[in-house]
């Protein structure tokens, strides 16, 4: 009942955010939540006897961002690369024998956590984002529901073992299939004018991109010996849990939108 009751009101409040708010209003939303899985990541790494994240590795994640947003692509690199160049020394100067699995982590905690989120907003500044929002989010719940029915109905083959035991190419299908309804279902919505080959477009990235960010932090849960990301969402874990696949999804719509899209 918690998981239901907290997913409700997670929805219906990112719909009014994405509905109501502005582009501003939704990095902002962007940057909370890279700081909140940032966090996270770094207590599994802490929980997994790796070295955390300290606040300089977050400050950055949440600096690399709002650079990406408000900069042009000159002053993207500059900035970012410099901010990278002094969070690793500042890692590497430490004097213990964990200075160089420090600074790695810091680089994959901020190219698998920013870099994504920075996709998500830039798509939504876009002209018509908010419909875009809507659809790769719709497209992404629909491709989880379609890939657990069907993986518990018809799913026999193993997709990824190792990682995810319980994940299966029919449910992967599945999902995939569900990702494209989804699609199709959110543009007739909120975004109309939106040409079907772009929902379904949308609805393939999810579909196929998506479950590989969901593989990856199943793969870091597994290797850090977690369950959840965290607690932050009643009856369902931590917010990177929720928004793995969607992070995924996001970078690849959002290349898509810049190729065949952007006014």
């Amino acid at each position: 009942m918690i998981r239901i009751a907290s997913g409700v009101v997670l929805a219906f409040g990112f719909a009014a955010l994405v509905v109501f708010g502005s582009p501003l209003h939704f990095f902002i939303f962007c940057e909370i939540t890279v700081v909140v899985c940032l966090l996270e990541l770094g207590g599994m790494l802490k929980a997994g006897g790796q070295p955390d994240l300290k606040l300089t590795s977050v400050t950055a994640g949440a600096a690399i961002l709002a650079v990406i947003y408000f900069g042009g692509g000159h002053q993207v690199a500059a900035v970012a690369g410099a901010v990278l160049i002094v969070v690793i020394a500042s890692s590497l100067l430490k004097k213990d024998d964990l200075a160089y699995q420090r600074a790695s982590n810091t680089i994959y905690s901020i190219f698998y956590v920013t870099i994504p989120l920075s996709a998500l907003a830039l798509l939504r500044a876009e002209p018509g984002g908010e419909g875009y929002i809507i659809i790769i989010v719709t497209a992404n719940a629909f491709s989880d529901i379609f890939a657990f029915f069907t993986g518990k109905s018809v799913g026999k083959t193993p997709l990824a073992p190792q990682i995810s035991p319980g994940k299966t190419v029919e449910g992967f299908v599945g999902g995939l299939i569900g990702a494209m309804v989804g699609a199709v279902g959110a543009k007739l919505v909120a975004a109309p004018l939106l040409g079907l080959p772009h929902a379904l477009a949308a609805g393939a990235l999810a579909g196929f991109i998506g479950p590989i960010g969901d593989l990856a932090e199943s793969s870091i849960k597994r290797k850090m010996g977690v369950k959840d990301s965290g607690a932050s969402i009643p009856g369902h874990g931590g917010v990177l849990d929720r928004i793995d696949s969607l992070m995924f999804s996001a970078v690849s719509f959002y290349i898509y939108v810049t190729i065949f899209l952007s006014q």
